[in-house]
């Protein structure tokens, strides 16, 4: 039994990166670069421009924010104005831009230094704001869509900005 299931794994991952590989070849022939962001690998990539499309859809960042169920929506009435969470929109692209976000604040394996620090100072910026860690990451996720709409729209590489000490200082995390 134990050998069947070796076998067995074994053609699992072979197709695994055969498939792989033919997701490559798709993307290289879409012109897509979504790659080159950190946390992005050729199985996100191909999951956000299924689940995107056409991203000539979207007049702005904020309509695909919208579309994916980022945005909150907001009730107003007079002079009163309530936001609630968005429990609308496309529930997959969220949970990839919620995960893409996550990934990118987290602190990596070796605890010492974050995945990404751009996104991490960003987050721990929100947070010392008075956001919750929940609306930080939301605020994550919406910048994101930002960069990953303006390079879907311009056929972009995504370049990693440098880290700017004196918020770094700031926010005490050296």
């Amino acid at each position: 039994m134990i050998v069947t299931f070796i076998k067995q794994l074994r053609q699992n991952k072979e197709e695994v990166n055969k498939i792989e590989k033919q997701l490559k070849q798709i993307l290289k022939t879409l012109n897509c670069k979504l790659e080159t962001m950190i946390g992005i690998d050729t199985v996100v990539a191909a999951s956000l421009i299924a689940e995107i499309k056409d991203i000539k859809r979207f007049s702005n960042p904020s309509k695909l924010a919208k579309y994916s169920g980022i945005c909150p929506v907001i009730y107003s009435s007079g002079e009163k104005e309530r936001r609630f969470k968005n429990k609308q929109g496309n529930r997959t692209l969220y949970h990839l831009f919620h995960d893409l976000a996550a990934r990118n604040v987290n602190r990596g394996r070796n605890k010492q230094k974050p995945v990404n620090d751009i996104f991490y100072t960003y987050y721990k910026k929100k947070i010392s704001e008075g956001k919750t860690s929940h609306q930080a990451l939301i605020c994550v996720m919406r910048r994101i869509v930002n960069i990953i709409y303006g390079m879907m729209k311009n056929n972009t590489s995504y370049i990693h900005p440098e880290t700017n000490n004196k918020l770094i200082d700031k926010i005490g995390l050296k």
